[in-house]
């Protein structure tokens, strides 16, 4: 036997090491956690183009029957500023389209093709009129996904540059470049993120659920740019053959007067064979219902493959 004796720790105060024992594991628990906490929205997020511009919203973003619903104003400000409304009807022009909806309606003008949308803009009792966004993205050409379990809503134009990325490993998305950040989503290893831009050694990413936050950059892989910024430019060459129509004496006040006109050229283009327009107007270019017909004419004959040049 070793003459050395093992000496037995007693416990003078057991309820003091039980208290010390529970404050250590709340501690552990603490620790653990900290990491894997997920830290949740009380309010919807617009999110365009990998801009959370919710802040500039000055009214609620609506959901019924998962269609999303933008205020008009806020449209006009954020989305669309050749947004405009004449009598009962709202009018938009986009790169190809001209479209125009009426309230209450679950149909949608399209280049003069009538197209059914599940949702209808429709006026609140204070008067503010409300748009179904979510199904005009055929109008404004661009990807509208909407995410209820992070509350996000995300627009993002097909014109817009786009470079994504895939994930080495399953992360936690950081609500700023920092790891004592908060934690906005776990991303599972292979998943692809879009990449925004660097902060030193982070990279700033929005997940496929909407989330913009922050990944260390060394955890991504496989950088590939998905499409070039596609901001068209679109000059016609002047010796380009062309027939010209003069549109002076037409009546292009309201919006049905304007369509017409267009329609009309449409034709003539067509029975021509001319794939360019030159129209001439010799009134007051900076008269409201001339920009209008502008923007109507350029995009709806462009969707046709008619090109024009304004005189």
């Amino acid at each position: 036997m070793s003459k050395h004796k093992k000496k037995k720790i007693r416990i003078k105060d057991p309820k003091r090491l039980l208290i010390l024992l529970t404050i250590i594991i709340i501690i552990v628990i603490a620790i653990a956690s900290k990491n894997s906490n997920i830290k949740k929205k009380e309010n919807l997020s617009l999110i365009i183009n990998n801009e959370d511009i919710t802040s500039k919203l000055e009214n609620e973003i609506l959901i019924k029957d998962e269609v999303v619903y933008l205020e008009y104003n806020d449209i006009k400000k954020c989305i669309d500023s050749n947004i405009y409304q004449e009598d009962e009807k709202i009018i938009t022009s986009s790169n190809k389209k001209v479209a125009a909806l009426e309230l209450e309606k679950n149909a949608i003008e399209i280049n003069g093709s009538a197209v059914q949308i599940k949702g209808q803009a429709f006026k609140t009792e204070e008067g503010k009129i409300y748009l179904p966004v979510s199904e005009l993205s055929n109008v404004y050409d661009v990807e509208f996904l909407y995410v209820p379990e992070y509350k996000n809503i995300v627009i993002d134009s097909y014109s817009n540059r786009l470079e994504k990325a895939d994930l080495k490993k399953t992360l936690l998305l950081k609500e700023e470049a920092s790891k004592s950040s908060a934690n906005l989503e776990k991303v599972e290893k292979g998943s692809s993120v879009v990449y925004i831009s660097e902060q030193k050694s982070w990279a700033k990413v929005r997940t496929q659920n909407g989330n913009i936050g922050y990944l260390k950059k060394n955890k991504l892989t496989n950088f590939v740019v998905v499409r070039e910024d596609m901001q068209e430019t679109e000059q016609v060459s002047s010796d380009v053959s062309y027939y010209e129509k003069d549109i002076t004496k037409k009546n292009i006040e309201k919006y049905e007067n304007r369509k017409k006109v267009i329609e009309e050229i449409l034709e003539e283009a067509v029975n021509k064979k001319k794939q360019t327009v030159k129209i001439i107007f010799k009134n007051n270019k900076d008269t409201e219902s001339f920009k209008r017909f502008k923007l109507e004419a350029t995009a709806f004959l462009k969707e046709c493959g008619i090109s024009t040049i304004f005189e």
